[in-house]
């Protein structure tokens, strides 16, 4: 039987083999690296090299559409690399995205780190620029159609649910989904994952109804994930 491979360990394989003789592939763009508060660690710096290479069309790893997960402990720097992210798929045409956990807290937290310039924990230099422009970043609540800057939406899995499947004014709808080109940033993700089989290993069905903020962890992972964002 073969045994499948994360794709960390297939990158790295392949990484010994060129990075001597393409290290373009992997070099990171000074827009990230110029725009960033902070040095990368090394483990930073090659979980980015990764993504390079991965969305790299030589790479041929690319899938459509793609799902990512950097795999790190806890106080390693993961929301330098969202950080990054962003201003990766910002340079690649990406306006609107959406950072969602499964606590309030921890929605207030990371907005400090994207959105307030005069907080210690703040990410970012002082003026973002790319390309000889200034980039914004704003909060919003609902995607405009045709921003010039970068959108974030904050918020918990539990209110992305409701937003999709209970239809209110001024939120996300289940339409910008499928329009919008939409960048989904996801925090804690284990937190997320989605069991919607039974002890009796038949599919349950779910239904469309509200996910409480004070939702159980099991309820959050029956029907949140799944049935937010996949």
């Amino acid at each position: 039987m073969t045994q499948i491979k994360n794709l960390y360990e297939t990158i790295n394989e392949r990484k010994a083999g060129i990075k001597e003789f393409m290290p373009e592939v992997f070099e990171i763009p000074e827009y990230i690296s110029n725009n960033l508060k902070y040095d990368f660690f090394d483990w930073q710096r090659e979980a980015i090299e990764n993504l390079l290479y991965f969305d790299n069309p030589k790479s041929k790893l690319q899938k459509t559409p793609t799902h990512l997960m950097f795999n790190m402990a806890t106080g390693t720097g993961k929301t330098m690399l969202m950080a990054s992210t962003i201003l990766y798929y910002y340079n690649k045409g990406y306006r609107h995205f959406i950072f969602f956990v499964n606590q309030n807290n921890i929605v207030d937290k990371t907005e400090n780190n994207f959105i307030d310039s005069t907080h210690t924990k703040y990410l970012y230099k002082d003026k973002i620029v790319i390309d000889d422009k200034t980039v914004n970043i704003k909060k919003v609540e609902t995607f405009s159609d045709n921003p010039q800057n970068i959108e974030i939406k904050f918020t918990t899995i539990q209110k992305l649910y409701n937003d999709i499947h209970i239809e209110k004014e001024n939120q996300t709808t289940l339409d910008d989904l499928h329009t919008k080109d939409i960048v989904m940033l996801a925090d804690e993700a284990h937190h997320l994952n989605a069991n919607t089989t039974n002890s009796s290993g038949i599919q349950e069905e779910l239904f469309e109804t509200e996910l409480k903020d004070n939702a159980s962890t099991s309820d959050v992972e029956r029907k949140g994930w799944e049935h937010t964002v996949i």
